[in-house]
């Protein structure tokens, strides 16, 4: 007998090792999931943790549930709970989502899901409790990531609550963005995310005329645009360039819908003077002394062309039209604005911040190691420094060529309407200038930012098709010998590009056959 409770004590003993073995292997592998995952992706560790609990919760239930299981589901599945904390537990798995990038599976998984979602999300928008500050904000994003897919008719109520995003009082105050609680910067006062929903739901021609109709909702969106000190805002904040920038979005889109309401909305911005006149001042800003000044010039160039095509003729328009034809000039065929725009950007890049002037002391270690070290260090750091200065020049310069490739669309635009065409001048330098832009032995701008540095920028295939469109419509109001000249003078390569390219009345498409300067 007491070899056999020895035996069995043995064996408790070994099972209750075993046990504890097993339970702290387990514990230790959900939290090495939790780091690596958390360090691989970005996910906060108690998201991870609760979705793993959840996840081993339904395989114990039902195995065959678990086959469409995965994150997006779960933060789908929290939105429906009626418990506050899950609530806004399921707002953050799917905001974050969408910020790594997956925003498309996040968008139709909610489309499909029942309306009632939806509503309640749109729902929140309008809630007012400072302690819900976040959910509101949460709700805002994914809501923002829907809109384009939504259709205002089907959710009653659904513009007084993104009204309520666009406090009147935040519209005329400085901008200055919140905090969240890892740290990352949010738009407490929910000006942007409200206007990149309706810049979204205006996708949609019955969603423009809701929103037009809305009138309290429509001077709100106005509101920044039209503002008496919209010049020094722009001027002294950045931030506010942001809400400035999607409030011209939202009228853009507006003003480009089809029907009574495109037409309704052109007439109102035109007859707001404000409006108007900040849009010019934004325009002939000097890129030089306001870098980032461009953003707003690409929606100020949209909404000006669409005031130019639409306004009934009067002499002060035929003379603003006149300007912005000058100013679009300008930015399509001039360099000077990007030499300027692309040096000030290189030396707001390269100038080092305080975290990189506040390196951290080495400790000693031996002279030999000591300097080892901080050889590597200085070397990484060098390595880092430039692919960042790298990463940042390739976007400048897509924003350049967007500018310019605004312009041209601009002047295509305009070049196409029998009244605004009177206002190209026709001349022989601008008209060498855009038949240089077709040459296919030219395949970028070259800009000059300092003395050992030389920028390119390429000349997009958008470009070029503006360019033949505007010299087609020109071909039909500039004397035929102007034209004509410029064509001789113009090298044989070039030419032969030309009898090569046809442009589509409808549609601007490269197709076989001739431009006009080839019948002249």
């Amino acid at each position: 007998m007491k070899r056999a409770l020895n035996l069995f004590y043995g064996a408790a003993f070994a099972h209750g090792a075993i046990s504890a073995l097993w339970m702290t292997a387990q514990a230790g592998a959900n939290t090495w999931i939790e780091v690596i995952v958390s360090d691989q992706h970005g996910f906060s560790p108690k998201v991870i943790r609760a979705y793993l609990r959840k996840t081993k919760d339904m395989c114990l239930k039902n195995k065959t549930s678990a086959t469409s299981w995965n994150l997006i589901t779960y933060g789908a599945g929290l939105l429906d709970s009626s418990l506050p904390e899950e609530y806004a537990a399921g707002g953050r798995v799917l905001t974050m989502l969408i910020d790594k990038d997956v925003p498309l599976q996040v968008r139709r998984l909610l489309i499909r899901s029942p309306r009632q979602r939806i509503q309640k999300l749109i729902g929140t928008l309008a809630w007012r409790s400072p302690a819900d500050q976040e959910m509101i904000w949460l709700a805002a994003r994914i809501v923002e990531h829907l809109a384009s897919d939504l259709n205002l008719a089907h959710f009653p109520g659904a513009l007084e609550c993104i009204s309520s995003l666009l406090n009147h009082k935040i519209l005329h105050l400085p901008f200055v963005p919140g905090q969240r609680e890892d740290g990352e910067g949010i738009d407490k006062d929910l000006l942007l995310p409200g206007l990149r929903i309706l810049e979204n739901l205006a996708h949609d021609t019955t969603n423009c005329t809701l929103i037009y109709n809305s009138k309290g909702l429509l001077s709100k969106i106005v509101a920044p645009v039209s503002s008496n000190e919209f010049v020094e805002d722009i001027k002294s904040s950045a931030a506010w360039n942001k809400v400035a920038d999607g409030s011209l979005k939202v009228v853009s889109r507006l003003m480009g819908s089809s029907g009574r309401t495109g037409k309704n909305m052109c007439r109102l911005i035109a007859n707001n003077r404000n409006a108007v006149k900040n849009l010019e001042v934004v325009l002939e800003m000097d890129i030089k002394s306001n870098s980032g000044i461009i953003e707003l010039q690409m929606r100020a160039i949209e909404v000006l062309t669409q005031l130019a095509l639409h306004h009934p003729a009067s002499a002060s328009f035929m003379m603003r039209r006149e300007k912005l034809i000058e100013r679009a000039l300008h930015i399509f065929l001039a360099a000077d604005w990007m030499e300027d725009y692309l040096k000030d950007e290189k030396k707001k890049i390269e100038k080092p911040t305080l975290s990189q002037k506040n390196t951290s002391p080495i400790p000693s270690m031996g002279r030999c190691i000591d300097n080892l070290i901080k050889k590597v260090k200085e070397k990484r750091a060098k390595q880092a420094r430039e692919t960042r200065v790298e990463k940042k020049m390739k976007e400048v310069q897509k924003t350049a060529s967007r500018l310019k490739e605004k312009a041209g669309e601009a002047l295509a635009m305009l070049s196409s309407d029998s009244e605004a065409i009177k206002s190209f001048t026709g001349c022989d330098d601008d008209i060498h200038r855009l038949t240089e832009l077709l040459d296919c032995n030219i395949k970028s701008i070259k800009c000059k930012i300092s003395t050992a540095d030389t920028v390119e920028i390429d000349i997009n295939t958008d470009c070029r098709i503006s360019v033949g469109v505007i010299l087609k419509n020109l071909s039909n109001y500039v004397k035929a010998p102007t034209l004509r000249k410029v064509w001789l003078t113009t090298p044989t390569p070039t030419r032969q590009k030309f009898s090569a390219i046809n442009f589509c009345k409808n549609k601007c498409t490269w197709k076989g056959g001739c431009l006009s300067f080839y019948h002249i």
